[in-house]
């Protein structure tokens, strides 16, 4: 008699040698947790400068190039002026900005 053992879905995905599909989803997975990261500390560090009401939005443009968009006040080139060096410090150290 043979018997068989239906793996439950969270095993494979726990295991190293696991399917291609499984393996796919860990590395979607860790590339949207390292995106939320860098947003989460992109977020912080403008409102650690500017104030809270400075949050970018950001997301996976196509080819995995992450970007992020961020509301600045036209009319005041030295808030934009320190928005794009804190976002270009803050994306340089995380080792996103290329």
């Amino acid at each position: 008699m043979m018997t068989t053992a239906i793996r439950d879905p969270d095993d494979v995905l726990a295991d190293p040698r696991g399917s291609r599909t499984a393996r796919a989803r860990r590395v979607a997975d860790h590339r949207r947790e390292a995106m939320v990261a860098r947003q989460v500390r992109l977020t912080d560090a403008l409102a650690d400068e500017l104030g809270a009401d400075r949050g970018p939005a950001g997301g996976e443009a196509t080819g995995g190039l992450w970007r992020v968009e961020i509301r600045v006040p036209v009319g005041r080139p030295a808030i934009v002026s320190r928005i794009v060096a804190i976002t270009h410090d803050t994306l340089t150290r995380s080792g996103a900005a290329r």
